[in-house]
């Protein structure tokens, strides 16, 4: 099979919400990881609203927490909103932490414990 090419990526992610809206839901698109007032934000609801339908499914947030791309579906779509998926690009930040990998193990310098 060929590769996809973004246009094509692009025009399914298009299929998609038009899908989501053939179902009545509203299409919303998020990044991967989204705070609870945000999503309340994009979804023009109170953030209480949010975290009850989160302790519905068992999960314990507050406002200022931030759930992953699969959580947020799952609390959007009972609310009358559909998740579009994530693009290719939108994967999140990335690693946080500093790889020292490519250190020199022979110029790094001890350090005293704490």
């Amino acid at each position: 099979m060929g590769r996809m090419t973004s246009r094509t990526k692009e025009h399914s992610r298009e299929d998609i919400a038009a899908a989501i809206q053939m179902q009545g839901l509203v299409p919303l698109d998020i990044p991967a990881t989204i705070t609870v007032h945000d999503l309340a934000d994009m979804m023009d609801t109170n953030p209480v609203e949010i975290i009850k339908e989160l302790m519905r499914h068992g999960y314990m947030y507050t406002i200022n927490e931030v759930m992953e791309h699969d959580i947020a579906s799952s609390v959007a779509a009972p609310m009358g909103f559909g998740i579009l998926p994530l693009a290719e690009t939108d994967t999140g930040p990335g690693s946080l932490v500093i790889s020292q990998d490519d250190e020199d193990q022979d110029k790094l310098q001890p350090r005293p414990p704490i």
